[in-house]
């Protein structure tokens, strides 16, 4: 499910179901960069009296005041018969997102959509080195579009995955990726990194944690329960971390 909050007072309310998460599994929210849609990954159907979905696609809402759009499936040009997730939109509206649509093995890998003409043009898979023969998914592009955070498996990982970034160069292309090194990295599962809107810190999912979390709210852990039924683990955990490490680690000319 898809949940929300707010800073109030300098501190965060307690976690809501969104209101667009009523259906199926919904998983990996994002803003466009104005903030006036949330993308976001769903294997509900593709219309109202429909079979749930096999596979996952990527789904959007529009900001309707306080609230939100009913949800719209992004169509061909995104989703195929397979996986569509993660998704995350660039200053100039193209969309990354990860799919395993081209493998046999469940491989997943980066793809890319441009935002023309008023819709969405087929997508393209990003070349090496920047996806390989192993999984890449969790795409996250800067506001400047010179640097892309994603997560991978490949040879030299420290764990299950790791966050790695790739530089843009000056024709366009992508750099060999760069792993973030032991600082952010763990041997766990790393993944999912994200900029928070001022580029100041990455925000990633990590399973390092070894201690259960239960929430500090006791009305909002108990309506959970009573609605989803036990929770799981709390291993995985949200962690943060200043974004100056990507300068540090940018190549200089």
């Amino acid at each position: 499910m898809i949940m929300g909050t707010q800073m109030k007072n300098g501190s965060w309310s307690p976690p809501a179901v969104a209101s667009f998460s009523d259906s199926g599994m919904n998983l990996h929210p994002v803003f466009s960069p104005d903030g006036n849609h949330i993308f976001f990954t769903s294997t509900r159907p593709l219309n109202m009296n429909g079979q749930p979905k096999g596979g996952a696609d990527i789904w959007r809402v529009a900001r309707q005041g306080d609230s939100w759009s009913l949800p719209k499936n992004l169509g061909d040009a995104i989703n195929s018969d397979r996986n569509e997730s993660s998704p995350f939109m660039a200053e100039d509206g193209t969309l990354f997102f990860e799919s395993n649509r081209n493998s046999d093995k469940n491989d997943w890998d980066i793809y890319f959509s441009r935002f023309a003409n008023g819709m969405y043009q087929n997508a393209e898979k990003l070349s090496f080195p920047v996806n390989t023969g192993h999984e890449e998914g969790g795409p996250c592009i800067s506001r400047d579009g010179s640097y892309l955070l994603f997560h991978s498996n490949r040879p030299g990982t420290l764990g299950e995955a790791d966050i790695y970034v790739a530089f843009r160069k000056k024709d366009g292309t992508w750099a060999e990726p760069v792993n973030l090194g032991e600082k952010i990295n763990s041997r766990f599962l790393d993944w999912a990194p994200s900029i928070t809107p001022d580029g100041n810190y990455i925000v990633f999912s990590s399973y390092r944690n070894i201690e259960p979390i239960g929430s500090e709210y006791n009305s909002y852990s108990t309506n959970l329960q009573n609605d989803f039924g036990q929770p799981k683990s709390g291993f995985g955990t949200f962690y943060w971390v200043d974004a100056k490490i990507i300068e540090e680690l940018r190549p200089r000319e």
